[in-house]
């Protein structure tokens, strides 16, 4: 025997927002509170325009150049960078070295790496060696992230537009 429950109308919809605000790279709305945006891994921010805070040495805005140019970081925590390149511009990216202790899930100790149109998705992880080969990003930008509890953590990604 099944009982069907009815809702009173005015507990329908009471979390969604009626004012929709417009988040960036594929957040949404928070149905808790209206005014904020619930984003993606590695951005932050009321709409999603900004970085997450990291860990106090690390992390930051880049920007793409005609030159090569090289990213290391060797501090544990979490770190998130982004790489910027002009409208229109695509960034070719290697990393050249991934050292964090090895773990069949990558789940907590890891360089995460989103270079696809959909920031939502979860970026390729590399936790152990590096896996080598250029990349291109299907944007003009690139989200870069870090996290480590234990040593070793470090790596070494070099990008160009």
């Amino acid at each position: 025997m099944y009982r069907v429950f009815k809702q009173e109308s005015s507990d329908v919809n009471q979390d969604i927002c009626k004012n929709q605000i417009s988040c960036q790279y594929g957040g949404y709305p928070n149905p808790h509170d209206c005014t904020k945006c619930k984003c993606p891994a590695g951005l932050a921010g009321v709409l999603c325009e900004s970085l997450p805070i990291s860990t106090f040495g690390c992390g930051g805005e880049l920007f793409a150049t005609a030159v090569w140019q090289t990213l290391t970081n060797t501090i544990e925590g979490e770190c998130f960078w982004r790489i910027n390149a002009p409208t229109n511009q695509r960034i070719h990216f290697e990393v050249l070295e991934a050292n964090f202790e090895c773990d069949s899930s990558c789940a907590e100790n890891y360089l995460e790496i989103k270079h696809t149109d959909n920031f939502q998705r979860t970026g390729f992880r590399q936790c152990c060696n590096a896996a080598p080969g250029p990349i291109i990003s299907q944007q003009n930008q690139v989200l870069v992230f870090s996290r480590s509890s234990k040593p070793s953590a470090n790596f070494t990604i070099r990008y160009i537009i």
